[in-house]
C-alpha cells in the first residue's frame, strides 16, 4: 500500500494538500454517490480513508517515509466517520451541494464517449446544477438575514467541562426560562495536560449534539431542569397542570401566570367535555422560524373548594379544546 499514489500526491506535499486531495477523492469515490459501481468504490473509499489517516499521523507518516511499510495497520476510524469528521465544519447546505455537483460531473464523465472538456461539457446536467446553485445562494442570504437576528441571542456564559472527564454520553441541565433567553449554549473544554481549551457553541433549538473532539465522537444531550410550572411535553411544546374549584369550574375564572416570553392573564372557561386548553405561541422558541410552540394547560379540580382564581375579567373567555381535537392536533410524546 502506498499513501501517496492512493491520494495522488507527491511526498512533499504539505498538510493541507493532503487534507484537499483527501476531500476530492473521498467525494469522487463515496459509495452513495457511486451506486452503480459500490462494490469497487467502497473498496477504494476505504483505500482512501486509511491512506489519509496514515499521512495525517505525523508517526505514522515517519515510519513510513523511512520505512516503505506501516508500523500500525490498526485504522482510528472507519471511512465513513473520518469522511464526517473532515466534513464537520462544512455547512451541510454547502457540503450536500459539493456532493450533488461532484456527482453531477462524475455521471457527466462516465456519460461522455470521447472524455474530452466539450463532450463532458454537453452531458452535464447544467439545469439541476444552476438550480442547486441558486438555491445554495438563498439559503446562505436568508441564514445571513438570521444569524444578523439572532446574534443577540448568544449568551457570554459557558459549562466549563473536563476533557478527561466527559463520557461517550453526556447530559447537560438546562433551566427552561433559559431557552427562551438564549438560543446558543456554550461549552468550553479544558485539557489541564496539554494546557489547551476551545468553546464549543451548541444550538438549543436541537437536543442532541455529536461532537468530535480529538477524532472522538462524543454526544451531548440538553435536559430540561426541573420546573416549578412547565414540562417539555415534545421538541417545541410545553404543558402545565392548574388546580381550579369547584366555582372556577362552573362560572369561570381570571388565568394568570408567569411565564418567560410573557406573563399569562386570560379569562378561562372550562367547557366541550374536557378540561384542558390550548394556548399558542407560548411554547419554546423555534428560532430558526421565528416562531413558538404551544402551552398545553390542565385544569385539576379540587373538592371542597369553591374559588381558587380570581373571577373573570373579560366576557372573552380563552375555551377548553374537545377532547377530539386534542388527539387529532397534540402529539405530547415524539
Amino acid at each position: 500500500m502506498n499513501p501517496y499514489h492512493i491520494l495522488e500526491i507527491h511526498k512533499n506535499s504539505s498538510t493541507n494538500e493532503i487534507k484537499n486531495a483527501y476531500k476530492k477523492l473521498a467525494l469522487r469515490y463515496h459509495p452513495d454517490k457511486n451506486k452503480n459501481n459500490k462494490e469497487e468504490c467502497e473498496k477504494k473509499f476505504k483505500e482512501i480513508s486509511e491512506a489519509y489517516q496514515i499521512l495525517n499521523d505525523e508517526k505514522k507518516k515517519e515510519f513510513y517515509d523511512l520505512t516503505g511499510s506501516i508500523n500500525n495497520p490498526n485504522f482510528e476510524l472507519t471511512p465513513e466517520e473520518l469522511f464526517d469528521n473532515i466534513f464537520q465544519n462544512v455547512d451541510p447546505k454547502l457540503k450536500q451541494f459539493i456532493k450533488t455537483t461532484y456527482n453531477n460531473i462524475n455521471n457527466a464523465i462516465n456519460n461522455s464517449e470521447y472524455k474530452n472538456l466539450a463532450n463532458i461539457y454537453e452531458n452535464i446536467d447544467k439545469s439541476q446544477l444552476i438550480n442547486n446553485g441558486a438555491e445554495l445562494i438563498k439559503d446562505i442570504f436568508i441564514d445571513k438575514l438570521k444569524e444578523n437576528k439572532t446574534n443577540s441571542n448568544i449568551t457570554n456564559e459557558y459549562l466549563v467541562l473536563d476533557i478527561t472527564k466527559i463520557t461517550k454520553l453526556n447530559k447537560i441541565v438546562i433551566p427552561i426560562d433559559s431557552y427562551f433567553k438564549n438560543r446558543y449554549y456554550k461549552l468550553q473544554f479544558l485539557d489541564k495536560e496539554r494546557n489547551l481549551s476551545s468553546i464549543v457553541t451548541l444550538d438549543t433549538e436541537y437536543l442532541s449534539h455529536d461532537l468530535n473532539i480529538d477524532n472522538i465522537k462524543y454526544n451531548f444531550q440538553l435536559i430540561d431542569d426541573k420546573d416549578k410550572i412547565y414540562k417539555r411535553t415534545n421538541s417545541y411544546d410545553l404543558c402545565c397542570n392548574v388546580d381550579i374549584g369547584i366555582d372556577d369550574y362552573f362560572s369561570g375564572f381570571q388565568l394568570i401566570l408567569l411565564h418567560s416570553k410573557k406573563d399569562i392573564n386570560f379569562s378561562i372557561n372550562i367547557s366541550n367535555n374536557t378540561n384542558i386548553i390550548k394556548l399558542p405561541g407560548y411554547g419554546f422558541p423555534i428560532y430558526s422560524k421565528n416562531t413558538y410552540g404551544d402551552l398545553y394547560i390542565a385544569f385539576k379540580i379540587i373538592k371542597n373548594i369553591n374559588r381558587l382564581h380570581p373571577l373573570p375579567e373579560t366576557s372573552y373567555y380563552k375555551k377548553s379544546e374537545t377532547i377530539y381535537s386534542l388527539i387529532d392536533t397534540i402529539n405530547l410524546y415524539e
